[in-house]
């Protein structure tokens, strides 16, 4: 709760900062809120109790009777009576207009009734509460249009600013010119295919993109024949994007990952397997590729000289001026980086041991994907993981078998030594 505490107070000096009011929603919840109530600090923020105002608003309110059936997050009916909530909170805040309880429900029936009978809708908001937190109201001719509008237009400005950023990129000279022109925008991660003249059939012509990260080590190879694919090399996810053809033209703009990247290889499959066209297109400047890649060998040598504070199928090096763990293997291959890997950090005050369970807010589990994974090159890899910022006592690390969850190693080591024997004096 300290530990939490502080994040509060830190986030506070930042809104405070820059002008804005701090404000802390106490969300509904299936057990108590035991917990968050005892925060020392508790009375000096703005607080927004909506599991009170739950319970003034709703008699004898009942959480389970107001979440989805299938799992505890709040439904439908919990959205509105929170939006209730949080504009009674906010009507005086912001001078908002004051509204009787009965106008609200008059305002949330015309919002449902708006998109009821709308397919493009159906199943997600085509849904009317009973009264009395709706009660009907007739809509004035086009109200409904204007307020289903207002509702679409909250997304309509990262719809504009991506359209802007396809034009921009369509503005330069194709990368690769084929069936298809390429473009491609290392600034804004975008590889950009267009067609003219195009038809509905093209929409599913069997393009793939292949990305080739720096950090080699998690690449993963792989080609669809349907769709549009993207490899992401570094989480191992795939991405699809389908055109609608319109104007006799189809724009197809595929984000690329935010790592580094060498190159991406891409092209267009037939139906029958026969490579119609494929390029390869340079992402990334290739100084900046080897100017990451000198840095790592140069970060591998600095900690490689260092005495390992453990040996295992990993050297495991601490960096204390740094805050830092490493982990270093060589030789290493592909699989070697996909395993689960873990870090535990007990505080002064905490025994050490294998038991966690009693201070969690003192340890932490980190699969690879947290990590921060510098790099393999060479038969060398490298990764690093920072600590947390209060006095560690101690630091169990290891790794277990993605498959089987099996453990593969692991290693414990001392950290805040004077830390510790100053506890301890």
């Amino acid at each position: 709760m300290a530990a939490f505490e502080s994040i509060l107070r830190r986030w506070h000096q930042d809104v405070k900062a820059t002008g804005g009011a701090f404000h802390i929603v106490l969300l509904p919840t299936p057990g108590d809120d035991k917990g968050i109530r005892r925060l020392d600090s508790l009375s000096s923020w703005d607080i927004v109790d909506l599991l009170r105002c739950f319970k003034e608003t709703i008699p004898n309110f009942d959480y389970a009777r107001w979440r989805f059936a299938k799992d505890w997050h709040w439904n439908e009916a919990a959205n509105m009576v929170a939006a209730h909530c949080l504009y009674r909170h906010l009507e005086a805040l912001l001078e908002l207009p004051e509204r009787s309880d009965a106008e609200l429900a008059r305002l949330r029936h015309a919002y449902y009734r708006a998109f009821q009978n709308r397919s493009r809708f159906r199943g997600e908001a085509d849904w009317m509460p009973d009264p009395p937190w709706a009660l009907p109201v007739p809509l004035a001719k086009g109200e409904a249009d204007r307020i289903v509008a207002r509702y679409q237009a909250l997304s309509e400005d990262g719809a504009l600013d991506r359209q802007r950023i396809v034009n921009a990129v369509r503005s330069h000279e194709p990368a690769l010119r084929s069936v298809w022109n390429v473009h491609v925008s290392a600034e804004h991660r975008l590889v950009v295919y267009v067609k003219k003249p195009c038809d509905e059939h093209d929409a599913a012509a069997g393009l793939f993109l292949h990305v080739r990260p720096f950090n080699t080590a998690r690449l993963v190879v792989a080609e669809k024949r349907q769709g549009f694919v993207v490899v992401d090399g570094i989480w191992n996810t795939y991405r699809r994007q389908i055109p609608q053809p319109g104007g006799n033209e189809c724009v197809l703009a595929v984000p690329l990952p935010g790592a580094l990247l060498v190159s991406a290889h891409t092209g267009q499959h037939s139906a029958g397997g026969e490579t119609l066209w494929q390029g390869v297109l340079p992402v990334d400047d290739a100084e900046d590729w080897n100017r990451v890649r000198a840095h790592y060998r140069r970060e591998w040598r600095t900690i490689a000289e260092t005495k390992p504070a453990a040996r295992s199928a990993w050297n495991v090096h601490m960096r204390r001026e740094r805050r830092e763990i490493a982990f270093l293997k060589t030789p290493c291959g592909v699989e070697d980086t996909v395993g689960s890997f873990f870090a535990r950090f007990y505080s002064i005050a905490q025994p050490h041991g294998n038991d966690g369970n009693a201070h969690i807010e003192t340890k932490f589990d980190f699969q690879y994907n947290d990590w921060q994974f510098a790099t393999k090159f060479d038969d060398r890899c490298l990764m690093v993981r920072p600590l947390p910022d209060w006095p560690v006592r101690a630091v169990w690390v290891g790794e277990r078998a993605r498959d089987t969850w099996a453990l593969r190693w692991q290693a414990k080591f001392y950290w805040d030594i004077d830390g510790l024997r100053r506890a301890y004096a």
